[in-house]
């Protein structure tokens, strides 16, 4: 029987069973072999406490399957699609379900060399690539990336990856600094952001180029705009569902600071790109620097359950999420 991951409401998860659904027009229907579980998104989901108004308070309807790391073997496949078939092996935006229906023009076809585990991780590759380009980052910039969760970690390869001279990790947790630096961070600084200002000011001369807030708190961005030079940048890339004590201080105005806020759905900063560099290309690219080692992401992998543990998994991210980054779900396959 198909089975899909449902939040019924806050703090309840359920695995229940779900019909066969057939592509429309620009979709496939995927048979899901493995998802990940987005550990920032999903908690903030599940939690269910968000400012009223928010973004995040307009969005969240319960009951609802979350989840949009996946990677599967095309089933079926509606018209007005091209470039996919019956078959294909696809990493793509759908959510946690045996059976998927996914927009044809998120999925990417998983080259040979990707394993299923790895290949998810394409639709947070795609996130952090977004964010990467929105800041134009160039060979020998200093570059600051606050929060090494998920998101940060391919924050701090993809930085390394477009030349960056210094690559900075901030964050509270030591072990996860640990894997930030074997993944091509230069230098660490264990903390708050607040108490990683004055030493990130030492460390760069007077500023980063372009610093980014990965952390989804609402107080980090006020610190983040300390931290970057005179007409630096800093990209919010963590969504907060608390906004309260959000600000964005005089360091904005006095030091020229551009402040871009990027998310998985922006076009990069030049039309021209993003007519070159859809997603399916994004996601190429991606799956590309998987496979020769470029990004990596196995190391990232700290917890996997049987799909139908589902709710033992969330239940063990909300006693203990702090040990946890990539939480594979297994549906089917190897």
């Amino acid at each position: 029987m198909d089975q899909k991951v449902v939040f019924v409401g806050p703090e309840r998860v359920e695995v229940q069973p779900c019909p066969r659904p057939e592509p429309q027009s620009g979709q496939i229907l995927v048979r899901t072999t493995r998802t990940i579980i987005s550990v920032g998104t999903e908690m903030t989901i599940l939690h269910g406490q968000f400012t009223p108004g928010s973004y995040w308070d307009r969005w969240v309807k319960f009951p609802l399957t979350p989840g949009y790391m996946n990677c599967g073997i095309v089933e079926a496949v509606g018209t007005d699609v091209s470039g996919l078939c019956v078959g294909d092996r696809v990493a793509s935006e759908a959510g946690h379900a045996s059976l998927a229906l996914v927009a044809a023009s998120s999925a990417t076809v998983v080259p040979d060399g990707v394993s299923d585990e790895q290949a998810a991780f394409a639709r947070v590759g795609l996130i952090t690539q977004v964010g990467i380009r929105a800041a134009e980052p160039k060979p020998g910039d200093q570059v600051v990336v606050i929060g090494t969760g998920l998101l940060g970690q391919l924050v701090v390869q993809y930085a390394r990856a477009m030349g960056a001279w210094k690559v900075i990790a901030v964050d509270s947790s030591a072990a996860r600094l640990d894997l930030a630096r074997r993944l091509g961070a230069t230098d660490v600084v264990c903390g708050t952001a607040e108490q990683a200002v004055p030493k990130i000011m030492d460390l760069t001369g007077g500023g980063a180029d372009c610093v980014y807030d990965v952390t989804g708190h609402p107080l980090v961005l006020a610190r983040a705009l300390a931290m970057v030079r005179r007409f630096g940048t800093v990209v919010l890339l963590g969504d907060a569902a608390q906004t309260e004590g959000q600000s964005i201080n005089q360091e904005l105005l006095v030091r020229g600071v551009r402040l871009i806020g990027a998310h998985a759905h922006h076009p990069p900063a030049e039309s021209s790109d993003f007519n070159r560099w859809p997603v399916r290309r994004v996601q190429e690219l991606f799956l590309w620097m998987l496979g020769t080692g470029t990004m990596r992401v196995t190391e990232l992998i700290t917890h996997r359950f049987p799909a139908a543990d589902a709710p033992a998994a969330y239940a063990m991210l909300c006693n203990n999420r702090q040990s946890a980054m990539g939480v594979v779900l297994e549906w089917s396959g190897t």
